[in-house]
């Protein structure tokens, strides 16, 4: 038996054979049983997820800034972040580099950013950003936590953002090109899946 239930004029259930279909509904409230079909689509869900890639300097061991474990003060040196870009994820929303100003007092601060991309079995330099300015005359106190976005460094098309894939491997290369003390934390990455 084939029918239709309208409210106000509008069909919102209908039945055909034993199927039952739900038109024009946005909300069912709670459905506290029953099975969802293999013809059911449901909207596609948009998630962020940020994952923290720690800093760490070429020949140093970690050491400690308060209660804050990072590598040793990274003054006109390079401090590095690598990790895999997950599976799944379809863009990136954003990245920041995060760090301490150890210097003391207020300072003016700057740094450039370098990074390689490859896949699996690919040269581990194959795709690179060589040194770019991502931030200069930042004003900041010391001791004060600091994030920086570095979405965008770079010409159109060949970001890291427009070029990392799922799964491809990564590194960063910081360099804070100043005479102050900087302790470095490392970079965020916001996925979006």
């Amino acid at each position: 038996m084939a029918g239709t239930i309208k409210l106000d004029g509008t069909t919102f259930l209908s039945k055909s054979g034993s199927d039952f279909t739900l038109n024009n509904v946005t909300d069912i409230g709670s459905v506290t049983a029953g099975t969802i079909g293999s013809n059911v689509n449901l909207p596609t869900r948009v998630t962020d997820r940020s994952i923290f890639y720690h800093a760490n300097k070429h020949g140093h061991t970690l050491d400690m800034y308060g209660n804050w474990r990072t590598p040793s003060n990274t003054e006109n040196t390079r401090t590095y972040a690598s990790g895999i870009a997950p599976y799944g994820f379809t863009s990136i929303v954003n990245m920041y580099w995060w760090f301490i100003a150890a210097n003391g007092g207020t300072n003016n601060y700057q740094a450039e950013l370098a990074w390689s991309i490859a896949a699996d079995g690919e040269s581990h330099n194959g795709v690179t950003l060589s040194d770019t300015s991502f931030f200069s005359g930042a004003s900041i106190a010391e001791g004060k936590i600091t994030m920086k976005s570095f979405l965008g460094v770079g010409s159109s098309g060949s970001r890291f953002e427009d070029i990392i894939a799922e799964r491809d491997a990564f590194a960063f290369n910081i360099k804070h090109n100043i005479n102050l003390h900087v302790r470095c934390l490392g970079a965020e990455i916001i996925w979006r899946f």
